[in-house]
C-alpha cells in the first residue's frame, strides 16, 4: 500500500467529490422527473379538457355495448378469455404478418 501513502491529498479530495457528484446526480434526475410529472398534472386538467374529436365531427355513441367474449392464447400459451379482464383496461394489438 505504498501507493496509497504517496497520493496527493488533493487527488483524494477530488475522488471523494466525484463520488458525491455521481450520487447526487441520481437525486437530481429523480427531482427533475417528479417536477415534470407534477407540472404535467397541473397543465392538463381533466375537467377543462377540450373535446377535439367533437370539434372534428366525431360523435360519441349514445349507448355502450360490451365487447363479445373471445379466447386467445397468451405469450405463455395459456388460453385467455376477454371476460377474465372485465373492469380492467385492455389493449389488443392485432399485428398483420403478411
Amino acid at each position: 500500500m505504498m501507493f496509497e501513502k504517496s497520493i496527493n491529498p488533493h487527488i483524494k479530495q477530488t475522488k471523494e467529490s466525484i463520488k458525491l457528484t455521481k450520487h447526487d446526480n441520481k437525486y437530481l434526475l429523480l427531482f427533475t422527473f417528479c417536477l415534470f410529472l407534477f407540472w404535467g398534472a397541473t397543465v392538463l386538467p381533466v375537467s377543462g379538457a377540450v373535446d377535439y374529436l367533437g370539434q372534428m365531427g366525431v360523435l360519441r355513441p349514445n349507448e355502450t355495448v360490451d365487447a363479445p367474449n373471445f379466447t386467445l392464447s397468451d405469450l405463455e400459451g395459456r388460453k385467455r378469455s376477454l371476460h377474465e379482464f372485465q373492469g380492467k383496461f385492455v389493449m389488443l394489438n392485432f399485428w398483420a404478418t403478411w
